[in-house]
């Protein structure tokens, strides 16, 4: 099935929790395809806990041309990003990241937390910023949190780390 956000989407911080399915809010399995057509999603918060969490769980689709403004993460997490896990192909988005102070977890990544065989990433930017006193987790990739299989790639997309103008793409762990 296929998808479009005709509006931009305007959530509320107090109450904007990510929250749904398995911990996600639009799918937990979605193979179809999402097109953002340019809007954007505003003041959300992706929840805290020990399991994966994020706007989709599992992608075996595409999901493009979408902005994340001010995404909210949560204190407490582990295997969070937009994806939890990406096999599909995620495109032409822009997420404004906040990290909170206490964040932690394994394979965190802002876009996907692990990258499948499968997995391609492209045209994407990433701006990482802090919360007073946050600091980038050390199991936090700004793109993506781990790299699972050999076949996937990520391909002219970039982070930018809390107006540092240090750029690049950050990945915790690659498969071996």
């Amino acid at each position: 099935k296929n998808f479009a956000i005709i509006d931009n989407i305007q959530i509320d911080f107090e109450n904007g929790f990510i929250t749904g399915k398995d911990a996600a809010v639009l799918a937990a399995d979605f193979s179809g395809e999402l097109d953002g057509q340019g809007h954007k999603i505003l003041n959300a918060k992706l929840p805290g806990g020990w399991a994966g969490h994020g706007v989709f769980t599992n992608n075996k689709g595409t999901i493009k041309n979408i902005a994340f403004i001010n995404l909210l993460g949560s204190k407490v997490t582990t295997n969070v990003g937009i994806v939890v896990n990406n096999k599909g192909i995620i495109e032409n988005l822009y997420v404004d990241y906040v990290v909170q102070t206490g964040t932690h977890g394994d394979y965190n990544g802002t876009i996907a937390s692990m990258a499948d065989n499968g997995s391609e990433i492209r045209n994407c930017i990433v701006n990482v910023r802090f919360a007073d006193g946050a600091t980038l987790p050390p199991n936090q990739g700004s793109i993506i949190g781990k790299a699972g299989g050999w076949t996937g790639y990520v391909k002219n997309s970039y982070a930018i780390i809390n107006d540092t103008g240090i750029t690049g793409i950050n990945f915790n762990e690659a498969a071996a």
